[in-house]
């Protein structure tokens, strides 16, 4: 499973933690959607709301995804 995280992968390194999280699958991203799962940077919550519109299919219209990304996303 691909995911994101708010952790990064260079703090378990300064700290001399064990990493918890299989960095083999760790996409630097705001946020991650694979399959049924979806994952976001905790600065990412919009970007993660919108995703969760989709997979619930709440949007009315083809276009109004892109109607939400543009009026609600830092991007």
């Amino acid at each position: 499973m691909k995911y994101t995280a708010a952790v990064e992968p260079q703090e378990y390194d300064e700290k001399n933690e064990e990493d918890p999280f299989p960095r083999d699958n760790y996409l630097e991203e705001r946020m991650v959607r694979d399959n049924n799962i979806i994952t976001a940077k905790g600065n990412a919550f919009i970007d993660f709301a919108l995703e969760i519109f989709e997979w619930f299919k709440l949007y009315d219209y083809e276009a109004e995804r892109e109607e939400c990304k543009r009026m609600w996303s830092p991007d």
